[in-house]
């Protein structure tokens, strides 16, 4: 989980060019220490939870199509939730 840890606190910093250096890094690795669309999820819903509309566009639009079409149909019912946490104030 210390890739999660390590993502949210770059979404808390509000830093996205680290952010996407980081998320290079992690898929140029041949080993995932867990599930990539677990990953997804967990770091999409903070980003959204912090209301860092630039981090969860980059995820959305370079992040996601790179997971296994499987992987995308077992995790699109996060994309409502983290439109209503956009939303609120």
């Amino acid at each position: 989980m210390e890739t999660i840890r390590d993502l949210k606190e770059l979404i808390n910093s509000d830093n996205l060019e680290t952010f996407k250096r980081y998320v290079d890094e992690f898929i140029q690795s041949t080993e995932y220490p867990i599930d990539p669309a677990f990953i997804f999820q967990k770091v999409y819903l903070h980003a959204c939870l912090k209301k860092r509309h630039e981090i969860v566009n980059y995820l959305l639009r370079d992040c996601f199509p790179l997971l296994d079409p499987i992987e995308q149909i077992a995790i699109r019912q996060v994309f409502s939730y983290g439109r209503v946490l956009l939303s609120k104030k």
